[in-house]
């Protein structure tokens, strides 16, 4: 499995992009203002994505849809339409930021031809056209419809949690991962909404079988330090991605 950390800071990171994660070049994951960009550093045309998952509707984890759509229209015809999966009231929200962004747009698109959006609640699941098994958890963020996607990819489950505070949804996803990509907003500092140190050790009993814990939606958290302490509660893998990091598992 080939991940790529199209970027891995939060809205307020200096100096880096916002989070988003694409697996096997195909599967993106949070299509973040940033993504189209990383996309282009990465070589990667964007007509190469089938799915897409938006674990909720905050503009730093679905604003490059716009974009990417100008891309798709113009540029760079998708191989087939491009399934994309999003919370509850997500359509209405990508169309209207579509047309804010380029006025009209929409009228000259052929939509059915390029994507289908599909609004997926917690408890769903559901097999993308690729054959992707996906299925689909509350998360607890901001008092806004937000979810994480378990997914079964090359032989592994693949647990993505977008943003989150500790909550049941998150541990019940964490016991069944292969590999789990969190955010990690904070490390000293208990943000609301957010996990940070304490809330993650917390989480510490439900990742015993995790392989590998990628932690991204970060700001300012001493990297090295973070995994040495998390080896001491997990037995896998701990990785602090930067952006463009690109990893093979195996």
């Amino acid at each position: 499995m080939l991940l790529r950390f199209l970027g891995t800071g939060s809205a307020f990171t200096p100096g880096r992009m916002f989070s988003s994660v694409l697996l096997n070049d195909r599967v993106l994951i949070d299509p973040s203002p940033t993504s189209p960009v990383a996309l282009k550093y990465l070589g990667i045309p964007p007509g190469a994505i089938h799915t897409v998952l938006v674990t909720h509707m905050h503009g730093d984890h679905f604003m490059g849809l716009p974009f990417l759509l100008l891309h798709w229209h113009y540029r760079d015809p998708p191989e087939r339409s491009i399934e994309i999966y999003t919370p509850v009231g997500g359509e209405k929200a990508i169309l209207k930021a579509a047309e804010l962004s380029y006025p009209n747009l929409i009228e000259k698109v052929d939509l059915k031809r390029i994507w289908r959006v599909r609004e997926v609640s917690p408890g769903k699941k559901f097999t993308t056209g690729s054959g992707m098994k996906v299925e689909v958890f509350e998360m607890d963020h901001a008092s806004i419809p937000a979810q994480g996607c378990l997914m079964e990819l090359d032989g592994l489950t693949v647990g993505v949690t977008g943003d989150t505070d500790l909550c049941p949804g998150l541990e019940d996803m964490a016991e069944r991962s292969d590999i789990l990509i969190t955010e990690l907003s904070s490390w000293e500092r208990d943000i609301p909404s957010h996990l940070s140190r304490s809330k993650l050790e917390a989480l510490t009993p439900h990742l015993r079988g995790i392989k590998h814990l990628f932690l991204t939606h970060t700001e300012d958290i001493p990297a090295q330090s973070v995994k040495e302490h998390l080896r001491l509660y997990i037995p896998g893998e701990v990785y602090v991605p930067n952006d463009l990091s690109t990893y093979v598992i195996e």
